[in-house]
């Protein structure tokens, strides 16, 4: 049986224990930042990117506005000034590939990736070229003049939009975004990548081909070799065929594994999920004859599909285009 004195000390103590769980409790709301009473509860805002920035370009070229996203990094600059890649469809794949250039680059000794300079480049919102059909000026933009009839039928029914601008849009690369950009920062001309996926992986390798663009690299993500019936396969035989001038270009091409189709509304000779992974990986073995004309890589994401690949695809673009030499 308990003393009196232990008697005594029980609502003491219990007092003591309550005491302490309501500070405690106390504590915890103030770690958790929950607002005093009667206090507004916070509002979310709008959320910045880290070390990037963005403005709006009118091309005297085409007449078109763009819409220019750029990151740079918070370190000094190499001697040579930064590697920088020019990334199309900027307004969907900026904000990953800028986030993973600036981790990437603030561990360079175990990632392999130099700080490197992020161009994303995409149509104004609002813009007269990005009203009514949202495909009309990047399907202009990202792809050469079609032989007539050699475009499938549309997917969802009605008729393509203008093809042929592609040359026009390496000029705005070359003679606007570029000068524009080398203006602010310290670059370095001797490791410029152009990133495209899809459409834009076919513009990759018709700038390369054609070297209209002039970049020293080329990543081309799931690229869209059904257009024009496989213009860009005859694109790449008369590159093969030409002699070398200046530096070897390089090229990295990925595809997902489970890419299903060959292109719109073309049925594959292949098996459905292979069909256009196999295309890009035949070209790339057709690259790949030719090392004297080309340092070429290709890359299959097993299991992915052409949206889901995106990811993977910008993670090695990066390891290959700011690659710590």
């Amino acid at each position: 049986m308990p003393s009196s004195r232990s008697r005594r000390r029980g609502p003491s103590g219990s007092r003591r224990r309550l005491a302490a769980a309501a500070l405690a409790a106390a504590a915890l709301a103030c770690t958790l930042g929950s607002p005093p009473a009667g206090a507004a509860e916070p509002s979310w805002s709008p959320v910045a990117l880290q070390d990037s920035l963005q403005r709006d370009l009118v091309s005297a070229i085409n007449g078109r506005t763009y819409r220019l996203f750029l990151y740079a990094p918070d370190a000094p600059p190499p001697a040579a000034g930064f590697p920088v890649v020019y990334l199309l469809d900027g307004a969907a794949h900026f904000p990953l590939l800028a986030q993973l250039a600036r981790l990437s680059a603030s561990r360079s000794g175990r990632s392999g990736v130099a700080p490197c300079v992020v161009v994303g480049i995409d149509h104004a919102p609002g813009s007269r070229e990005a009203v009514g059909d949202p495909l009309a000026a990047r399907f202009s933009d990202l792809t050469p003049a079609a032989p007539a009839g050699s475009l499938p039928p549309r997917p969802g029914g009605g008729a393509w939009p203008a093809s042929g601008g592609a040359a026009r849009f390496a000029e705005v690369l070359q003679r606007e975004i570029k000068p524009l950009v080398a203006a602010r920062l310290p670059l370095d001309s001797a490791r410029e990548t152009l990133v495209g996926h899809s459409l834009g992986g076919l513009f990759a390798l018709h700038s390369l081909f054609t070297r209209g663009a002039g970049f020293e690299r080329y990543v081309a993500g799931s690229p869209s070799i059904w257009f024009g019936g496989g213009l860009v396969l005859e694109e790449a035989e008369s590159f093969l065929a030409g002699r070398g001038d200046g530096p070897r270009p390089e090229l990295l091409i990925t595809v997902g594994g489970a890419e299903t189709s060959a292109g719109p509304g073309q049925p594959p000779a292949e098996r459905p999920e292979e069909a256009m992974a196999n295309r890009a990986e035949a070209l790339a073995a057709r690259l790949a004859e030719r090392p004297d004309r080309l340092a070429s890589r290709f890359v299959r994401f097993a299991g992915e599909s052409h949206l889901s690949v995106v990811p993977a695809m910008l993670s090695r673009a990066l390891r290959f285009a700011c690659r710590a030499d």
